[in-house]
C-alpha cells in the first residue's frame, strides 16, 4: 500500500481506478514506520523535509511546519536535534512530518508500539483528533488500541483476511474463531 514493492502482477485500484505505477500511489499516500527514521537535522528539518522536495515556498512549509508541530504537541522543538529526542517525541516528529504533505491515506506501521504508555497515548490522542480529515491504515497488535481507534477492522491471520467489519461489529460479534480468540485474549497457533 506505500509503493514499497514494485507488484508482480494484477491491478492497483485506486477509489475504483487503476493506478498505473507506484510513484502515482506514493503521492497520495505517506507511510509513519514503528520504529521512527530521523534525519540528522533539526525537527524543522525532518518535518520541512517533504515540503521541500515537493517545492513549496519558504513561507508556506514554515506555515505548514509551525502548523503540524502545534497538532502533535511540539511546538517549541523546531531547533533541537531531532535524533537526540525522546522515542515519543521523534514519533512525533515522523507523525508531524508525514501529515505535513496532507497525504490522502497515512499508513501506520504499530505506531506505539516501542513507546511508554504516556507516548503512546499522546499519539493516539493525535490520531483521533485527524481521523476524520484524513483515511489512516493503522496495523496493530493491541486490540485495546483497535477498538479505540477503528472504525472498521480487517483481521487478518497468517497473511489472509479472515474478517472485514465494521468495528463495533467486529468486537460485538466476530465472526471467525480466529479473531474471537484474539478479541478475548486467548493465544493460539
Amino acid at each position: 500500500m506505500a509503493g514499497l514493492l514494485q507488484p508482480d502482477s494484477g491491478v492497483i485500484l485506486y477509489r475504483d481506478k487503476p493506478i498505473h505505477s507506484v510513484e502515482q500511489l506514493r503521492r497520495r499516500v505517506t507511510m509513519v514506520f514503528q520504529r521512527p527514521v530521523m534525519f540528522n537535522t533539526s525537527v524543522y528539518g525532518n518535518v520541512a523535509y517533504g515540503l521541500r522536495v515537493r517545492g513549496l515556498p519558504r513561507r508556506e512549509i514554515d506555515d505548514k511546519v509551525r502548523d503540524v508541530l502545534r497538532l502533535v504537541g511540539l511546538e517549541g522543538f523546531e531547533d533541537r536535534k531531532a535524533k537526540e529526542l525522546s522515542g515519543g517525541e521523534q514519533q512525533k516528529v515522523a507523525l508531524a512530518r508525514a501529515l505535513a504533505i496532507q497525504p490522502e491515506i497515512l499508513l501506520l506501521d504499530e505506531p506505539t508500539s516501542n513507546l511508554d504508555s504516556p507516548s503512546a497515548a499522546s499519539i493516539e490522542q493525535i490520531l483521533s483528533q485527524i481521523k476524520h480529515r484524513t483515511s489512516i491504515v493503522l496495523t496493530t497488535h493491541n486490540i485495546f488500541q483497535a477498538r479505540r481507534l477503528a472504525e472498521r477492522i480487517i483481521f487478518m491471520s497468517s497473511g489472509v483476511i479472515v474478517e472485514d467489519s465494521p468495528a463495533e461489529e467486529f468486537f460485538r460479534q466476530p465472526k471467525s474463531i480466529e479473531a474471537a480468540k484474539f478479541i478475548s485474549g486467548e493465544t493460539f497457533f
